[in-house]
């Protein structure tokens, strides 16, 4: 009978709050300079499939960048 009181546990547990889904300032966040990929290509382990394959792009100061993932 583990499953059950497992299940009620579950139920009990109180909700969190909302996820905050939009992005703030920081007040610190750096206005110059820039971050560079230059043709960057990436693999786990040696022996695996490359899961980056010629990547290049450019991140100037002040600019925000989001990596989405599937």
């Amino acid at each position: 009978m583990i499953a059950p009181e497992r299940i009620c546990d579950y139920i009990a547990i109180a909700p969190e709050g909302a996820r905050r889904n939009q992005l703030t300032d920081v007040p610190s966040w750096p206005a110059t300079g820039q971050v560079v990929f230059d043709n960057v290509s990436f693999r786990y382990k040696p022996n695996d499939p490359l899961v980056l394959k010629n990547v290049s792009f450019n991140v100037q100061g002040g600019e925000k960048l989001r990596r989405v993932a599937s």
